[in-house]
């Protein structure tokens, strides 16, 4: 499949020669009725089932049906309706039940019946902006329940193309969503794979050592106690900085920097140390980081100094894997002290497998980080191809069948 050269431009309410322009009420039936029995078992997808991305369901289960909720079949398409799931992309073929089957799922999908549009072009008007942007701007109810009304199926419009050509069109998109799939699942096994070796390292038989025989803690001050200088030679780190994109495993950036030779009494940490959040919430985010650079650090972070047996990044890795929620004190405001540290006792492999470690996950990380880049770049792709497909500002040749084959020369 492959695309025309763009034709010479028209005016934006033109449609190309075949193309109609339809209510999506009358390109799908919304919320066909289809009969369930009260009690009955039945496939149930709920929110979570429905992708943000790929049109698939990530799982179906069974459930009796209580005689209330959304009800679908195969070639039905799944819409969220209400926020944030809509803002989220969460749309779906329903492609997982037996033939006649009916499913059912939450009272905040909207099931979509094709009649004029396939089901794989009708899903793709959905994840365009075009069309979701004015389904969105159209949702009523109270804050943080805002739902799309039925009205809305008629008040928006669409160019629809020949059945064909729709199939054309979706072939294409199709395609860029398989790849996007693909570099999904290798993603995800890298991921496995990352936690996996984590695991094995910290797991195995090897000595235990309390934690103030492997390191010494630090706090921080107060903001108020430097002055900022953008051109600083040294970082001032608060909470927000470790979930920057620069700052994924080492930390390199902050938004506040200063001199540290005009603040003698502040204390500079230098590379090589961890940083990790010591109150409230951001505990549960379970970052640790390593400093790339020297840095001081405000009251809500906590640096941790490791001795000679430690490595690191190896020691981030672990710390993470046992996940910094089970050292915090949850009195009310989760809090991780000194007295949460020093007793609990580490396990602590030979220097030389902590190094391995790290190694391993920097290439790890670094494959990871390219398959992400590669996601970012297909889901360009895919709304580039949106915009050019579903209004025809492109389109995709017919496909040329193939000659049949010559009989041999005699």
């Amino acid at each position: 499949m492959h695309l025309t050269p763009q034709p010479p431009a028209r005016p934006a309410s033109a449609l190309p020669p075949g193309w109609t322009r339809a209510p999506l009420s009358d390109i799908a039936d919304v919320n066909p009725p289809r009969p369930l029995q009260r009690g009955s078992n039945a496939p149930f997808v709920d929110m979570a089932a429905v992708d943000g991305l790929l049109p698939r369901l990530r799982s179906v289960t069974e459930r009796a049906f209580p005689g209330s909720g959304a009800r679908f079949q195969n070639g039905d398409v799944l819409l969220a309706r209400i926020s944030p799931s809509l803002e989220n992309g969460k749309t779906a073929i329903v492609d997982a039940l037996s033939p006649g089957e009916v499913g059912f799922g939450s009272t905040e999908l909207t099931v979509l019946g094709p009649r004029r549009a396939t089901a794989a072009y009708l899903y793709y008007l959905l994840k365009w902006d075009a069309v979701r942007g004015p389904l969105i701007a159209r949702r009523v109810g109270t804050s943080g329940r805002l739902r799309v009304p039925t009205a809305a199926w008629d008040e928006i419009s669409v160019a629809l193309p020949p059945l064909a050509e729709q199939d054309r069109i979706t072939a294409i998109l199709g395609a860029v969503d398989a790849s996007l799939a693909a570099a999904q699942a290798l993603a995800a096994q890298l991921h496995t794979l990352r936690a996996a070796l984590v695991r094995d390292t910290f797991t195995r038989p090897c000595i235990q050592q309390r934690g103030d025989q492997l390191f010494s803690l630090g706090g921080g001050h107060p903001f108020s106690a430097i002055t900022p200088d953008p051109a600083g030679d040294t970082l001032f780190l608060k909470v927000d900085d470790l979930a920057h994109p620069d700052n994924r495993r080492s930390i390199h950036t902050a938004a506040a920097r200063f001199q540290a030779c005009t603040h003698p009494g502040i204390r500079v940490h230098p590379p090589g140390h961890l940083v990790f959040p010591k109150r409230g919430g951001a505990i549960a985010k379970n970052r640790v980081r390593v400093l790339a650079h020297p840095a001081a650090v405000d009251p809500n972070l906590m640096v941790l100094a490791p001795r000679r047996a430690l490595h690191p990044h190896a020691f981030a890795e672990a710390l993470q894997f046992r996940g910094l929620a089970t050292f915090a004190d949850d009195a009310g405001i989760p809090q991780i002290n000194f007295k949460h540290l020093y007793p609990v006792r580490f396990a602590v492999p030979p220097l030389e497998a902590q190094r391995a470690l790290h190694e391993t996950l920097t290439a790890l990380d670094a494959r990871i980080h390219t398959e992400h880049a590669r996601q970012e770049a297909l889901l360009a792709l895919r709304s580039s191809l949106l915009s050019d497909l579903l209004t025809g500002r492109r389109r995709p040749a017919p496909t040329v069948p193939e000659p049949p084959p010559q009989p041999p020369m005699s």
